[in-house]
């Protein structure tokens, strides 16, 4: 008898129109009872595709269905007394992702499309130019194998520049374009931005940030060098007030900081510190008007704020902080925005 974990591992949900969804590599999936007639397709979408491999083909078994030609082997139909069958072969090889961060994605509905490139040891890629736009946070990049006399770790997805790209069709890849400029590690660049407040797109100054992930395997990988890796693309807008929690001694960054902002008697947010302290970054903040910070809870084996944190913004961008610890008195500049 399996164990409910095993009948976990087995069990596939169906749409509400019939599609089955998360089936795992070398298992077999029965559709019973289709009538004599009827048109299906089967179809493995890109963005659900493991990260580390690619679509390869379809394959149906010669003569268990009616092949439509004219949209592709995995569309048919039900023949009289056969079982239609098809195989679908996935690729391994080597996979680059990079998932976006925006700083401000708490305060806007939008952004417009940045664009991404793959460089090796410097030199870029050829067919890689894509634009991401929302609400896409993450990009792919499969390659069947590696340049000759490089590693995975010579891969790098960088954000780009583009002049007057050219796209082919309707889809993502850039197939030419007028000139093309990689971002360097916190380079800025102007991006339009569309407030959750005025709906009106303004450009803003963000500064790109990179954060390179760690290789790793595929389920059914053996070999030593990982061939699958996630990195971190980040765009810090510039004018924000950046708030950060740190150990008041040794000024070390602490994660797992809860707080609770507020601002004209409305809640704006629950926030947590991540690994670098960052509580939030408070973007169209209303200059000279009063915001508090309330901690909820401390990080572990650290002793909460006593009391709300009171302070405001003013019109030259200055921080002013009270019914606290001194310590939040400053205000100051740090990564394109203003620290608190």
């Amino acid at each position: 008898m399996l164990s409910s974990e095993e009948k976990a591992s087995v069990t596939f949900e169906t749409s509400m129109n019939g599609s089955i969804s998360k089936i795992l590599a070398w298992y077999t999936v029965a559709v019973p009872s289709l009538p004599v007639g009827t048109k299906f397709k089967v179809e493995e979408r890109a963005s659900e595709i493991p990260v580390g491999y690619k679509l390869l083909a379809y394959a149906p078994e010669p003569g268990t269905y009616i092949v439509d030609t004219a949209s592709g082997q995995n569309v048919g139909w039900v023949r009289a007394n056969e079982s239609p069958k098809m195989y679908v072969s996935n690729q391994r090889g080597w996979e680059l992702k990079a998932d976006k961060i925006w700083s401000d994605q708490d305060y806007t509905s939008s952004h417009e499309p940045i664009y991404t490139a793959v460089y090796v040891s410097g030199k870029l890629v050829e067919g890689t130019v894509r634009a991401m736009r929302e609400p896409n946070t993450s990009v792919r990049y499969f390659f069947e194998a590696l340049q000759k006399g490089k590693t995975f770790d010579d891969y790098e997805i960088c954000e780009v520049e583009v002049v007057s790209p050219v796209f082919e069709g309707s889809s993502e890849i850039v197939k030419s374009h007028k000139s093309l400029h990689p971002l360097a590690n916190n380079e800025k660049s102007l991006i339009g931005a569309t407030s959750k407040n005025v709906q009106t797109p303004t450009g803003h100054s963000y500064a790109v940030s990179y954060e390179k992930g760690i290789a790793s395997h595929t389920a059914d990988t053996v070999s030593d060098a990982g061939n699958v890796r996630t990195d971190t693309i980040t765009n810090t807008r510039s004018d924000g007030i950046v708030i950060t929690l740190y150990d008041m001694k040794t000024k070390d960054p602490l994660r797992g900081g809860t707080f609770i902002l507020q601002h004209d008697n409305k809640t704006l947010g629950t926030f947590t510190s991540d690994s670098h302290g960052r509580i939030t970054i408070l973007y169209d903040c209303k200059r000279g008007e009063d915001y508090m910070l309330t901690q909820t809870a401390p990080p572990d084996s650290y002793i909460g704020l006593p009391q709300t944190a009171v302070f405001s913004i003013g019109a030259d961008h200055s921080v002013t902080v009270r019914g606290n610890e001194a310590k939040w008195a400053d205000g100051r500049f740090a990564d394109g925005a203003d620290s608190l």
